[in-house]
């Protein structure tokens, strides 16, 4: 019986880290691990992982080289990676985002939330695969079913991607994965055809829409996440249950053309101040400010907020890596 586990690579150079994540891991994936960035790109490219958790400070070769190298090389340049990183290198998070990492987890890792971090881009990137095999798929029976020149114009039929959508969700949590396994199929084909990161840009949405549900309508504050994981997950979960707070929406509209992605997101919540965010060209002030937001203004080229700051606008220009 072949092992159905999907494949994490940690590269770190501590072996100590490495035993750590090992333990948190390997109940749910297979893992395999590497203390230099050298053998870690021979182990990724002799056969390549699910997800990649990669220090960036390493002797002789740092993450970011490792990154750029797994980003250059087609049989790597998809898998998501996962930066390792202390809290106090916020300049270097910001540079592993650019460089086209899809998340990052501070050290000490927090065992639950390093989990759902790894959970989550595994799950919306395993989605992403099945989605594409089903458009494979489907194209080739067209191709087999009629003309050549039918089936090819049939085929970028089912390619295209939605320009235009509106939606509204109720603030549960259980919709998140929803929205998103829904949203892969509108933004996925175009990505790629432009040679975004459909990865990445699948977690800005899911961290956008998360903000929404939880920060937003919820009103639960992110600080406790830090703070008590359980306790934050608690609140949650009573919220869900209020019907103060379950019955808030959370709208979301989508539009493609030639020149870009905009995507408008607004939610019922008390909203916040933006213009107590910090300047986006400041790394320490970009991590203090969250998570997502840092994660959003790493891959969009415009993000923006109405007054009240409970309706985020982002774009993506067509044409700009």
């Amino acid at each position: 019986m072949s092992d159905s586990k999907l494949t994490i690579l940690i590269v770190d150079d501590i072996p100590e880290n490495i035993a750590v994540l090992i333990g948190l891991l390997s109940k749910q994936y297979k893992v395999k691990a590497s203390t230099n960035g050298s053998e870690g790109l021979e182990l990724a490219f002799k056969k390549p992982p699910d997800l990649i958790l990669l220090d960036i400070m390493m002797p002789e070769m740092d993450g970011y080289e490792v990154c750029t190298r797994l980003k250059g090389n087609p049989t790597t340049q998809k898998i998501p990676i996962i930066f390792l990183t202390a809290k106090a290198e916020a300049a270097d998070v910001v540079k592993g985002l650019r460089l086209g990492a899809a998340d990052y987890v501070t050290k000490p890792f927090e065992p639950q939330e390093l989990l759902a971090r790894v959970n989550n881009v595994v799950e919306l990137t395993q989605h992403r695969l099945q989605l594409e095999s089903l458009i494979e798929e489907k194209t080739t029976e067209l191709v087999h079913a009629q003309k050549l020149q039918d089936a090819a114009k049939s085929s970028a039929t089912i390619q295209a991607c939605i320009e235009h959508l509106q939606l509204s969700i109720s603030s549960q949590t259980k919709f998140i994965r929803q929205v998103m396994n829904y949203f892969n199929g509108c933004y996925n084909n175009i990505c790629k055809a432009h040679q975004l990161d459909v990865n990445i840009f699948g977690i800005c949405i899911n961290e956008a829409v998360t903000n929404a549900v939880v920060h937003g309508n919820l009103e639960v504050p992110s600080s406790l996440k830090q703070e008590d994981w359980k306790k934050f997950e608690d609140l949650v979960d009573e919220r869900e249950a209020d019907p103060e707070y379950e019955n808030k929406k959370v709208t979301i509209a989508y539009h493609v053309d030639e020149s870009q992605i905009k995507i408008e997101m607004e939610d019922e919540g008390n909203g916040f101040d933006p213009s107590n965010l910090p300047n986006p060209n400041d790394p320490e002030a970009m991590l203090a400010s969250g998570r997502g937001i840092l994660l959003i203004r790493s891959f969009m080229d415009e993000v923006s907020w109405n007054e009240k700051g409970n309706k985020i606008t982002m774009i993506k220009k067509l044409g700009i890596m």
